[in-house]
């Protein structure tokens, strides 16, 4: 987690929306803030299955307010506007971006904050050439991401799974996680032009971003209001 990032994390406030990740990278961050009373709702989702365990062992003093389900957002239905939002390497994961998008505009808050990072290419990667010319090692990055950057970045943040899973429900969880990064359907792929364009055009603006390096490929870290 980089600087803009840990920013982000600590100045969360309202109602906040995790929109797909379901690893808990940031579970100190959305527990500190409700406990301060300055997050009112944490609200996460992730299409794995084991996330339904998780969120049914969330401490007492946190029920009602830490919701944890299992879903996607092309799916969910959601109730509530947030103020912050956090799309963090789930963008690529989208089987209709736009969609999404649109869903989440209609649920930021006019003054609400979206942070974004995810991996981006400087080309135009939605062109017939790029795309064809990038099919195989897109194929070959899933197998490496899943096998990987995934079971590593779990296993980083052990400690936080020890307080919800035993060992035989965590390695079900690693499991189920790898297998939905092997067999995910390929989805479009962005360069940080078209990422950028796609949320403009759609009643976003970008405060701030930036473009650098991350898990080994180009990243791109936005910051994102409603225009």
């Amino acid at each position: 987690m980089n600087a803009e990032e840990r920013g982000f994390m600590a100045e969360l406030r309202g109602d906040v929306l995790d929109a797909g990740c379901g690893y808990l990278f940031h579970y100190a961050y959305y527990e500190r803030g409700i406990l301060n009373g300055r997050v009112n709702i944490f609200h996460g989702f992730d299409p794995n299955g084991s996330l339904g365990l998780i969120g049914k062992r969330i401490p007492p003093r946190l029920k009602n307010r830490f919701i944890l389900e299992v879903n996607t957002s092309e799916k969910i239905k959601f109730t509530r506007r947030y103020d912050n939002i956090i799309l963090r390497y789930v963008f690529s994961h989208f089987s209709e971006h736009e969609k999404c998008i649109k869903k989440l505009h209609a649920h930021l808050k006019n003054n609400g904050a979206i942070y974004f990072i995810d991996g981006a290419g400087k080309e135009n990667m939605t062109a017939p050439s790029a795309m064809n010319a990038r099919a195989k090692y897109i194929a070959e990055w899933n197998l490496f991401h899943a096998r990987t950057t995934v079971t590593r970045n779990l296993k980083v943040h052990l400690d936080c799974y020890r307080k919800f899973l035993n060992q035989q429900e965590f390695k079900r969880f690693e499991a189920e996680t790898l297998n939905f990064y092997l067999n995910e359907p390929e989805t479009k792929h962005y360069s940080s032009r078209e990422i950028i364009s796609l949320f403009e055009k759609n009643g976003f603006r970008i405060i701030r971003g930036l473009e650098g390096r991350a898990f080994g490929e180009n990243s791109l870290q936005l910051i994102i209001g409603k225009k």
